[in-house]
Formats: C-alpha cells, structure tokens, sequence
C-alpha cells in the first residue's frame, strides 16, 4: 500500500511539473530569492505581482498586447516625463534679489572763467573730481519663462524691475585771482546720492543638477534695458527724470534649492549730463575714464 501511495505522488508530481514546463503561456519571476509563476493575461488585458514589507512595496505587472499597439507603460512614462519636465514654463515674480554694489564713476575737469565785479577783475580757476562710490541694488523677478533644451540645460529669459541706490564724495578746489595779485581759495566736499529705477530684459543658459540630492542650477546670461537716473547733493535734487540705455549686464550666479548666490556688472555708455555733479554742466572739457558697477547679491527664489 505504502508502495501504491509513493507511485501515486510520483505521477502526480512529474504530471505537475509537466503542465508548467509545457506551459509557455507564463512568466517567471525571482525577486528576493522567491520564485513566483505568473499565467499570461489575455489580450489587452494585465496581471501583477506584489511583494511588500514594512518599508516598500514592489508590483511587477504584466500586460498582453498585439504587435503595433501602444504599450501603457511606455505611455505612463511619457505621462509622468511631461508632467515634470514641462519644455516650457512660465512665472510670475518667482524670484528676488538682495546686493552690495560698487560704483565706477571716476571723472574729473576744470572751470576758468573771467569777470569784472566793480573795478576789481577776477580769474576763476575751478579743479573737481569725482570718484568711486558704493551702495545696494534690489531685483524683482516680475516674470520668467524657461525652455527645456534637454535633461540638463533650460534657456531662461524675463523681464526685472531693480531699485539701485549709490553714495559719492566729490571733491572741488576754486582759486580765485584778483587783478591786485590776492589769491583766494576754497576747498569744498559733496555728499552725493544716486538713485536708479531699472527695467530689464535678461537671457541665459541654465545647467541643471543636484548637490546631496537638491536641485540645484548654474546661471550665465546678460541683462539689458534702460534705467532712471535721480541724483541729490544733500536735499537739492539736481538731475532727475533722465535714463539711459544699458545692453551689457552680464550674471553669473549658482543656486542650490531656493537659495543661491550672483555676480553681476553692469557697463553703460557714458553720459556727462548724468554724471552726479554740479559743475559738470558748465564744464564740456571734463573727461571721463571708466562707467559700471560691479554687484554680488543673495538671491531666493520664491516658487
């Protein structure tokens, strides 16, 4: 009897493992050394697998299809590609920007001048300079679009607003000789400030990667527009509503996550009219030797 049990086991296995290996319709499947069968599906139809723990849970499916139709999979994935990669997008004041800027605004020129005041002649000689300043720039993002190239880089462009504020010492020296040979001088020193309103356009190539698995982003681009311009000595305004045009503002800056760091120029045209000083307007023969300013700011980035 115990001889009839064992053959009939026997046939019973081999009979079992016949049907599997016959079976072609099935997919084999190891995963964490556990060896799982899974029937085939019918035609346009899916089946799965799941195997789970207390941290993860892994589903293999299974999908049936006829030759030239489209794979779900493959449109899942394209779904989700597009979803977070977007080729293009767009925002609204998405990011400011907060700098220490230094000013190069070295000039220098002469006055002479002759008069009469009663029977006395006088010669006027006036010598002035003006030299560095430093101050602060703020930079609103007012809108962004950004063009996907490929998985790494993005073309970037947008229109800023900025507020800039600088602070000078000019220096002026007036000799002044009457016709009886009695020299007079004067020393003088002015405070002077310069206020800025900017209204840009920027362009760039962005490089997109991760730094401890933060999205981070290299920027290199130029920034180009016009800007206001309002100059004061002390609480006398002495130039104001005129601007000038600025096409070379190159940036270059890395951000990781929100935060991130940019260093900025700016080289404009030089303008005597605009030149924060007094004498300047009575002065055509005064030279200029060097326009911009430098800027390092601290910049967040809103969403």
């Amino acid at each position: 009897m115990k001889n009839l049990n064992k053959f009939l086991v026997l046939i019973i296995g081999l009979s079992a493992f016949t049907t599997v290996a016959q079976n072609a319709d099935s997919v084999i499947v190891i995963y964490d050394n556990q060896k799982t069968i899974i029937p085939l599906p019918a035609f346009g139809s899916q089946t799965s697998v799941s195997y789970a723990d207390t941290n993860k849970v892994v589903e293999i499916g299974i999908w049936l299809r006829k030759p030239g139709e489209t794979s779900p999979f493959s449109q899942l994935y394209l779904n989700d590609e597009t979803s977070e990669k977007s080729k293009h997008k767009s925002k609204w004041f998405s990011q400011i920007q907060a700098g220490y800027s230094l000013e190069f605004t070295k000039s220098n020129g002469e006055r002479i001048y002759e008069y009469d005041l009663d029977t006395i002649h006088y010669y006027n000689s006036e010598k002035y300079s003006l030299n560095n300043g430093n101050g602060y720039k703020l930079i609103l993002s007012v809108y962004e679009k950004e063009n996907r190239i490929n998985k790494k880089y993005t073309f970037t462009s947008g229109f800023n607003f900025g507020y800039e504020q600088y602070f000078f010492k000019a220096k002026s020296y007036l000799t002044k000789i009457e016709s009886g040979g009695q020299i007079i001088s004067q020393d003088s020193i002015f405070n002077i400030k310069k206020i800025n309103f900017d209204m840009l356009y920027h362009f760039g190539i962005s490089y997109h990667f991760k730094i401890i698995k933060i999205p981070s982003r290299i920027n290199l681009g130029n920034r180009l527009g016009f800007t206001t311009n309002n100059v004061k000595i002390g609480e006398l305004s002495l130039i104001g509503g005129r601007f000038y045009i600025t096409l070379v503002q190159p940036y270059l800056g890395l951000e990781i996550g929100k935060m991130g760091v940019l260093f900025s120029a700016d080289f404009h045209a030089p303008d005597v009219q605009n030149l924060p000083y007094p004498l300047l307007r009575y002065a055509p023969e005064s030279t200029i030797e060097l326009r911009g300013n430098v800027t390092f700011s601290f910049t967040y980035r809103i969403f």
